[in-house]
C-alpha cells in the first residue's frame, strides 16, 4: 500500500513566490495487533520528513477494509528578522466510517531515529493527540488539553494544536492508534468550580450522560452562567416565546425534563422562530467563556441547579426562573430556585415575564 500526500499550499513568510507544490509517495507500514481492546497501529514512514498536504492511508481496527484519509497541516511561525519556523499545527481525519464510532484516536509523531520516543506536539511535552468518536461528533479525549477538535461532517475532524510544538521537518512518521473510548478515571471539575465558560460548576456525572443538540454527545458536567450573565444584576425577566406563537406547541422536541436535554429544548425552541427577547433565545445568545454551547436548562437541570444553588452565584429570592421543557401549547415549566417549587402553569407568552440563567453541559 502506499501514501500518496499531495500540494503544500502553505507560502513562505514574506516572498512573493508562488507556494511549492510536493509530490511524495511513501510505504505504508500497518501494524495490526489483537487485544482485549481491539486496537491498530497505522504508520506514515517515509524516511523523509513529512510532506504536508493531502494524505492517504490504510485502515485502523476500528474501519475494517475502509481506508482513512489523512492530512497534516503545517503553519509558519514569524520571529524577528528574517526567521521563523514552520510547524506542524494540525491534522485533519476523514473517511471515518460508522464502525469507529465510540472509539479513541491517538494520533503520535516521531522522528528520524529507530526506537526513539514519540515527539512533543502541545503543551510543551504533550505527545498523544487522542479524539473522542461520539456519534459522529468528535471530542477531546479524557484529559486532554491545549488543543481543540472541529467536527467537519460525522465522518472527518480537524485536530489542532493551541501553541504546537514540534517542527515540520522533524516529523518522520505518524502513528494511528484506535482503542475503545477510555472515559475519565477522576472528575477534572468539583462542585462549585469554575468552568471553562466562566460560570460555576453545579452537578457532576463521572458516567456521563448523554448531551448536545441531538443528545448524541456524552458530557459530565453542568456549568451555570455567572449572577451578571447579561451584563447586568439582576438578572433580565423574559417570556418564554413571543406573543407570533401563542398558543402554537414547540412539540416533542422541547418537552425533554432530563438532565442534558435542555439543550436540544433550546434549540427547538430559537427554531420555532423565538428570538433573544425571550428565555431560550437569550440563553442560546450568551457566550460566556467565548463558549457556544449555552441554553436554557431542563425541568431536572433546573431542579438540580436549586438543590446546588450554593454552589453558584445568588439568586433573587422569590421569582421563578423558566425551564426551557414546555408542558403544553400554552405553558412552561418554571421553578422557583430558592424552594424548588415546580409550576407547569405558567404562560409562555408576553404577559408572562420570568427570570432565566443559561447553563451548559460539557
Amino acid at each position: 500500500m502506499s501514501l500518496l500526500i499531495g500540494e503544500n499550499s502553505d507560502s513562505e513568510k514574506t516572498s512573493p513566490k508562488k507556494a511549492l507544490f510536493f509530490l511524495l509517495v511513501a510505504s505504508v507500514v500497518i501494524s495490526l495487533f489483537i487485544s482485549k481492546t481491539l486496537s491498530a497501529n497505522v504508520r506514515i514512514n517515509s524516511g523523509t520528513p513529512i510532506e504536508f498536504g493531502q494524505g492517504l492511508a490504510q485502515a485502523a481496527a476500528c474501519s475494517g477494509n475502509t481506508s482513512l484519509i489523512i492530512k497534516p497541516i503545517g503553519s509558519f511561525s514569524n520571529s524577528s528578522g528574517n526567521s521563523g519556523t514552520f510547524y506542524f499545527s494540525s491534522f485533519s481525519i476523514s473517511n471515518i466510517p460508522i464502525s469507529c464510532q465510540g472509539k479513541d484516536f491517538t494520533i503520535k509523531a516521531f522522528g528520524n531515529t529507530s526506537g526513539s520516543a514519540a515527539l512533543a506536539l502541545f503543551n510543551s511535552s504533550s505527545t498523544d493527540a487522542i479524539i473522542y468518536n461520539n456519534s459522529g461528533t468528535f471530542q477531546l479525549g479524557t484529559g486532554v488539553t491545549g488543543a481543540s477538535v472541529t467536527t467537519d461532517s460525522s465522518s472527518q475532524f480537524t485536530f489542532s494544536f493551541t501553541s504546537p510544538v514540534a517542527t515540520a521537518n522533524s516529523i518522520y512518521k505518524l502513528t494511528i492508534e484506535s482503542t475503545p473510548h477510555s472515559a475519565p478515571a477522576a472528575l477534572l471539575y468539583a462542585l462549585g468550580d469554575t468552568g471553562p465558560g466562566g460560570g460555576k460548576i453545579f452537578y457532576t456525572d463521572i458516567n456521563g450522560f448523554a448531551c448536545g443538540p441531538t443528545l448524541a454527545l456524552t458530557c459530565n458536567y453542568l456549568e451555570a452562567a455567572p449572577n451578571n450573565w447579561n451584563g447586568s444584576t439582576p438578572e433580565p425577566q423574559l417570556s418564554w416565546a413571543i406573543t407570533a406563537l401563542n398558543g402554537t406547541s414547540v412539540g416533542a422536541n422541547a418537552q425533554g425534563t432530563a438532565i442534558g436535554t435542555g439543550y436540544k429544548n433550546s434549540v427547538a425552541i430559537v427554531n420555532q422562530g423565538n428570538d433573544n427577547t425571550t428565555a431560550a433565545g437569550a440563553a442560546r445568545a450568551y457566550n460566556g467563556g467565548s463558549k457556544s454551547d449555552w441554553y436554557l436548562p431542563s425541568l431536572d437541570e433546573l431542579s438540580t441547579l436549586s438543590a446546588n444553588r450554593s454552589y453558584v452565584s445568588s439568586f433573587l429570592t422569590i421569582e421563578f426562573y423558566w425551564t426551557s421543557t414546555e408542558y403544553s401549547s400554552s405553558n412552561a415549566w418554571g421553578i422557583v430556585v430558592t424552594s424548588g417549587q415546580q409550576y407547569n402553569t405558567i404562560g409562555k407568552f408576553t404577559w408572562q415575564y420570568r427570570y432565566v440563567r443559561p447553563i451548559r453541559a460539557f
